[in-house]
């Protein structure tokens, strides 16, 4: 927006507060409301605020409802951070607000942006949030741009860009950037019904947003399903986010997973939904990983090595102690990049070799949430370390007699090879 514009709605704002004289100033009513006039600046841009002649600086006073986004010198406006903020107008000799008005806030060079909800289906009367899937990349806001849809009969959007479903059908929603209209997109949304005949799994979480913090969790729900076990998720993007058996999605660090669930009986009735991953993570994952392990004591195998270990893996009926350690890691939002998926206890053995992170038992003594191989003498096993105690280690395994088990052996075990030494993420306590 040129600067001209922009210092047209400021002067028209302040010559409505100038109309009070200063004879009369202690008698104003804070009646004046200027909320729905917009500044958009440009970051590191800078705008004079003009102050009526009837009104000297020191006679009002502003506030800024966020000062990471823009500042304010005496009446000198600069963009600093993209968002929306308000700046609200004061009369210093009764300290009451006359005024405010909106500033938002964007990149020299807006990009456009990749429009998306968590999910592209939703029911009647549910909401789901908008968001740019490429939203580091874009420069702006939500706020910097004019929101239409194609049917509001069958689809609403609020002030705070959330999308409600009012009946069957699908609606195009368009995002248009207020300071270049030439910047547009377009996204189309589904209003269903939990029984819909396409046989979409409709998911969602208790977040509109679908927002997790990395480090932490956030569970995804199938609308119209009280057990998740007849099915199965995945995540496409395991750096960003790891998701265990029950749908609980581990924020690994940020940006955007995309997060499915199938139907156990058929792939072709499934759900997605965009899990947003912020922050940096700060989890003692190792003490994670034992906690989950210990959750499984006493599982018991099927026929057959029939378990949910190998299930998950997609080799279910083989032996099954690597794809346990595997099944923990993920279940314990640990990326692959730091424990390997493995269902071989000797491939396991040469990622961590491959990678500068194997011990030999001789020349180390383990720590707790190492993963132990045993590979000599015609051994060929793996597991969770626990905790060392003396000269013994103690361990969680899998497909040891048939269940998960604690272990504890002599650090100098003959069936003993040595320890992979994941390289887990530094954290404070």
């Amino acid at each position: 927006m040129k600067r001209s514009f922009i210092i047209f709605y400021l002067m028209l704002a302040l010559f409505i507060v100038g109309c009070t004289t200063k004879s009369n100033i202690d008698k104003v009513i804070p009646a004046l409301d200027l909320g729905t006039t917009e500044i958009i600046l440009k970051q590191k841009e800078q705008v004079i605020l003009p102050i009526d002649s009837n009104l000297d600086e020191e006679d009002i006073s502003f506030s800024i409802e966020n000062e990471d986004i823009v500042t304010i010198d005496n009446t000198t406006i600069e963009g600093k951070e993209i968002g929306q903020t308000t700046i609200y107008i004061s009369l210093n000799a009764n300290d009451s607000q006359i005024g405010s008005f909106i500033v938002i806030v964007e990149a020299t060079n807006v990009k456009t942006p990749v429009l998306t909800t968590p999910s592209n289906y939703i029911s009647v009367n549910k909401s789901t949030a908008l968001m740019f899937l490429n939203k580091d990349e874009v420069g702006a806001s939500l706020n910097s741009f004019n929101w239409t849809i194609s049917d509001e009969k069958i689809a609403s959007i609020s002030d705070d860009f959330i999308v409600t479903g009012h009946k069957v059908g699908t609606v195009t929603i368009y995002a248009t950037l207020k300071s270049d209209p030439t910047i547009t997109v377009s996204y189309e949304l589904t209003v269903t019904k939990v029984d819909n005949p396409d046989k979409r799994l409709l998911l969602y979480t208790n977040d509109l947003t679908a927002t997790v913090n990395a480090g932490e969790y956030i569970e995804i729900f199938i609308e119209g399903q009280n057990s998740k076990d007849n099915f199965y998720f995945k995540s496409y993007n395991n750096q960003i986010a790891t998701v265990g058996e029950i749908g609980n999605v581990a924020g690994v660090k940020p940006g955007v997973a995309k997060i499915a669930a199938f139907s156990r009986e058929t792939d072709k009735i499934y759900g997605v939904i965009y899990v947003t991953v912020v922050g940096t993570p700060n989890v003692n994952y190792a003490e994670r990983i034992i906690d989950v392990a210990l959750s499984q004591i006493g599982y018991v195998e099927g026929r057959n090595n029939d378990t949910k270990y190998g299930s998950w893996y997609n080799m279910n009926h083989n032996e099954w102690c690597a794809m346990f350690v595997s099944w923990v890691a993920n279940e314990a939002g640990i990326t692959t990049t730091i424990i390997p998926k493995y269902a071989s206890v000797s491939w396991g053995k040469e990622w961590f070799e491959n990678q500068g992170l194997f011990k030999y038992k001789n020349n180390y003594t383990p720590k707790p949430g190492d993963i132990i191989f045993f590979l000599s003498n015609g051994a060929s096993h793996t597991g969770i370390v626990v905790k060392v105690e003396g000269q013994r280690v103690y361990t969680i395994e899998g497909n040891t007699s048939d269940k998960v088990a604690e272990r504890n052996y002599f650090l100098t075990n003959s069936t003993i090879t040595g320890y992979g030494t994941p390289k887990y993420p530094p954290y404070s306590n």
